[in-house]
């Protein structure tokens, strides 16, 4: 679950190759890009619920970083 494997890793980046191979084991030869829709999908459930101080930042050239801000 894309969510339990970010949450287990807070404030730290997550390539890409990373999350696909941890949440869904895909074999290396798949584009890296295929998690883009999850985490997009992931970061809009995010944003409905700014109180929480939950967010999933992207990191130009790594990956994603779940982080939690203080509101």
């Amino acid at each position: 679950n894309l969510v339990a494997v970010l949450a287990a890793n807070p404030e730290r980046v997550l390539t890409r190759a990373q999350l696909r191979d941890k949440v869904w084991g895909y074999p290396h030869d798949l584009d890296d890009h295929s998690v883009d829709p999850h985490v997009q999908r992931l970061r809009r459930k995010l944003s409905r619920h700014p109180e929480s101080g939950v967010v999933l930042d992207a990191v130009p050239g790594l990956g994603y970083r779940l982080s939690v801000r203080s509101v």
